[in-house]
């Protein structure tokens, strides 16, 4: 039947409902509640009715039956056809209240539950009022969590810089656990509550929710190799330290420093003079950029020839401007296009920090000179021509390898 009946406008409600519609209405601090609430059924046209009169009697039935099986109110509109003579038509579904459309979709347990858990999380925090008209169906899926969550809340605001590791809390039920399958409602909640001074835009992240409001995060490990067995560390070459540590280190004969975002590649070179080669992290860079005393050392960053490889490069040079690119030139890009690979979410936007020559290639990459979305991933160049970059920038190896 080409006519709606009420059973159509049912499941289209449903859908509205569970999107959060109907709820965002109940927190909108506006004059318009949205209710009374009219939903228009569509009715046949005169020559419908002249052609299918049958039909359009028996969906006009259905419709009378449904409303009366359901409870709702249906609004009628008289016509008057030129051959059939008068006849009602069902017009319209008429909801007087919220709780009238909840009861007719069986969502009334569903809303008294709504209505419960928004009323307490308001009453605590009124201010989160921005927070449920965003996500009105959040706060539907914490009908176990919500004490909990309310009195970390509590602890939070009373405690500030608390400096200590989430474990260390005692609150009943509150344990590390419950915080780690919490924290994105819990940021999402603390950014709005937490005057601004209280959060340290510095972090962000799930990752990094500790640090974010002042607790003690699981310190950031460095790995590096000492390249140079005569500046090994307490005869350790191959390390792995927190981050406040190697911020301190400043090793004694490190002249040059290799950033690698291989860990392989970094694995695989050899002995070089007075050198450490740095296990890389991608766009992070939170364990490395209080190591003050690398700006007195040459900086060398090798990274993917792609978009993304010259994206954390520019933003590498945000703190150490003096670093210098290797092995991310268009020449060794060239040279190696039977290892050419695609990346499958290239970034394109204006990177700030790069060289002419290194900008050249990134817009000539971003703009498919040589084809859509091609990269070299840095272990795919031949070890003996990394060697030969590494000799032609001073790096002098202290082992017998093939150059």
């Amino acid at each position: 039947m080409k006519w709606p009946g009420i059973g159509d406008l049912k499941r289209e409600l449903i859908i509205k409902w569970d999107k959060g519609r109907y709820y965002r209405l109940l927190s909108d601090d506006s004059d318009d509640s949205g209710f009374p609430l009219r939903i228009r059924l569509k009715i046949p046209d005169s020559t419908e009715i002249l052609n299918q009169f049958a039909e359009v009697s028996s969906w006009v039935e259905l419709c009378r039956k449904e409303a009366e099986s359901s409870g709702v109110q249906l609004e009628w509109q008289e016509i008057n056809h030129r051959q059939f003579g008068r006849n009602s038509l069902p017009r319209a579904l008429r909801f007087q209240e919220i709780d009238d459309l909840a009861v007719f979709i069986g969502r009334d347990k569903e809303l008294k539950l709504y209505r419960r858990h928004s009323t307490r999380l308001l009453s605590s925090y009124p201010e989160l009022l921005s927070w449920l008209q965003r996500y009105p169906m959040e706060i539907l899926k914490l009908e176990d969590s919500l004490s909990r969550l309310l009195s970390f809340l509590t602890w939070v605001c009373d405690h500030p810089d608390p400096d200590i590791y989430l474990r260390q809390l005692s609150l009943p039920g509150v344990d590390t656990k419950f915080l780690e399958g919490h924290k994105r409602i819990l940021s999402q909640w603390l950014d709005i509550i937490l005057p601004s001074s209280r959060v340290n835009e510095e972090y962000t992240g799930i990752r990094q929710f500790e640090r974010r409001y002042g607790f003690r995060g699981k310190p950031e490990l460095v790995r590096f190799r000492i390249l140079d067995r005569n500046c090994a560390l307490a005869g350790l070459q191959d390390l792995s330290i927190s981050s406040s540590d190697f911020s301190s280190l400043n090793p004694r004969g490190i002249e040059n420093i290799i950033i690698l975002e291989n860990d392989i590649t970094a694995l695989s070179l050899p002995d070089i003079k007075g050198t450490m080669a740095v296990f890389g992290r991608g766009y992070s860079f939170e364990n490395m950029k209080k190591a003050h005393w690398m700006r007195d050392r040459k900086i060398w960053y090798w990274g993917d020839l792609d978009s993304h490889g010259f994206a954390i490069l520019s933003q590498f040079r945000s703190h150490y401007p003096h670093s210098r690119s290797i092995l991310m030139d268009e020449e060794t890009f060239l040279s190696c296009r039977d290892c050419w690979t695609l990346e499958s979410t290239a970034q394109k936007r204006e990177l700030t920090g790069l060289t002419e020559a290194e900008n050249q290639l990134y817009t000539r990459l971003i703009t498919a000179k040589w084809g859509e979305s091609l990269r070299l991933e840095q272990e795919f160049i031949p070890f003996n021509q990394i060697m030969k970059a590494l000799h032609s920038v001073g790096l002098e190896g202290l082992s017998r390898l093939p150059v």
